[in-house]
């Protein structure tokens, strides 16, 4: 596993930066519609 440069995401420890914050959502985002295209299907 390579390190992140800039990105230090500790999940346990929440101390999460904001670029963590902007990937976690993102990928949420993408997670829900997918599951709503699947449904609408």
């Amino acid at each position: 596993m390579s390190e992140p440069s800039k990105i230090h995401i500790k999940l346990w420890g929440l101390s999460v930066s904001a670029e963590g914050v902007v990937a976690v959502v993102a990928a949420v985002v993408i997670v829900f519609a997918l599951f709503g295209y699947l449904l609408v299907k």
